[in-house]
């Protein structure tokens, strides 16, 4: 619900001031400014997540504990911060480029889950738009851009607009395109029944990293896939939690985790073209008292020169770089399995690795050093 004015209210409560507000069910209000928008999440419950967040991260539990209470032991249903997190919500505008109209149509409004996939978010947006577009079905290319930056429609809503805008810029407008300029580094939109593929493919992949192994899915249904699909679009994690407990019957090996920036593609026709990076990673479970400053100097070596500091957010929360990787996992990971750390700044990032492959399709590109998008890493563990 209040998606503008409660940061503050997050920032301030830290540390043991946030754990003793949250057992008094003390908490500020919402700024007189804010504006409410439709949706589940109740006032307040921004403010709340990060409080519990940040009670986990300051807890003097034993590390084994609170490893456990993170997602690393067995499952025991979402803890209070996961079910606050899957509440949170965006209000999305959606535009037709101007020169794919005779007259360009209203923009179409609709709010979505931070937890869906941008192509489950705005599928009826584009269905609608693409019925009144002047280019002919058979020469459109139907792409996503935020700000002139192409979006990958298999990432989640949230994650996206974390990483390309600051949060204050409410609502998240994306334009509809239907023409590509040539030689253009896209992922055209795609029809259903890939949504439908790309949807599995990228939780069978975040599986696998977790468990180092796909078999916990083969114990799911067409019914319980339906259910998955539904309850990820609709931000229900109570149709979403069963399944995942369902699968959950092998421990946990590493913690997936997605790193997003906007940087550059330096192989582009035009010159340097704007795109939206996601490096990917896994720490393993023994690792998982290692901060996020430490993971991000391993993986982006560049990212600590750069001056002001980029801001560090997950599920719309600044991230303390102190803080474990293990205690972000349960509460703030997508429905995919994948802790996403988004990096804004403002601008393509200068001095950090950039990525000089096409953002293709899920089952192709790139993750990690020689390990294509879509394969498994090398474990040593049969599956």
């Amino acid at each position: 619900g209040q998606l503008a004015g409660w940061r503050p209210h997050a920032r301030e409560l830290g540390g043991p001031a946030a754990c003793a507000a949250l057992r008094a069910g003390v908490l500020p209000s919402p700024s007189p400014s804010a504006v409410a928008f439709p949706g589940p999440c109740p006032s307040g419950g921004a403010a709340r997540l990060a409080a519990e967040a940040t009670c986990m991260a300051s807890s003097t539990a034993p590390a084994d504990a609170r490893a456990q209470e993170a997602g690393l032991g067995k499952a025991s249903g979402p803890s209070r911060a996961a079910r606050l997190n899957w509440r949170g919500g965006l209000p999305l505008l959606i535009e037709g480029e101007p020169s794919a109209f005779d007259r360009p149509p209203l923009p179409v409004f609709t709010f979505a889950s931070r937890q869906a996939h941008l192509a489950q978010a705005v599928g009826a947006a584009v269905a609608e738009l693409s019925r009144l577009a002047l280019v002919p079905a058979p020469l459109r290319t139907v792409w996503l851009s935020c700000q002139g930056v192409p979006l990958r429609w298999e990432l989640p809503v949230g994650a996206l607009f974390d990483t390309l805008c600051s949060q204050q810029a409410l609502p998240f407008r994306i334009q509809l395109n239907f023409s590509a300029p040539d030689g253009a580094h896209l992922v055209p939109f795609p029809n259903p029944d890939q949504l439908k593929k790309a949807f599995f493919h990228w939780f069978k992949q975040g599986m696998f990293l977790r468990f180092r192994s796909r078999e916990p899915f083969t114990k799911l249904g067409p019914a319980e896939d339906e259910q998955m699909r539904d309850s990820v679009a609709a931000g229900s994690i109570d149709g979403y939690w069963p399944l995942l407990e369902r699968m959950s019957v092998l421990p946990p090996r590493a913690i997936p985790v997605r790193i997003l920036y906007l940087g550059y593609f330096i192989e582009a026709p035009g010159g340097l073209e704007r795109q939206t990076v996601c490096r990917q990673t896994s720490v393993p479970v023994e690792e998982g008292t290692q901060s996020v400053s430490a993971l991000l100097s391993s993986e982006l070596p560049g990212l600590a020169e750069i001056q002001p500091a980029p801001q560090v957010l997950c599920q719309g929360l600044a991230v303390p770089l102190d803080i474990p990787i293990v205690q972000l996992f349960e509460p703030l990971a997508h429905p995919d399995l994948f802790l996403y750390l988004c990096i804004y700044s403002g601008a393509p990032l200068a001095g950090v690795p950039v990525s000089v492959e096409h953002p293709d399709p899920p089952d192709q590109g790139t993750t990690e050093p020689g390990v294509p998008f879509g394969a498994e890493p090398s474990s040593g563990v049969d599956h």
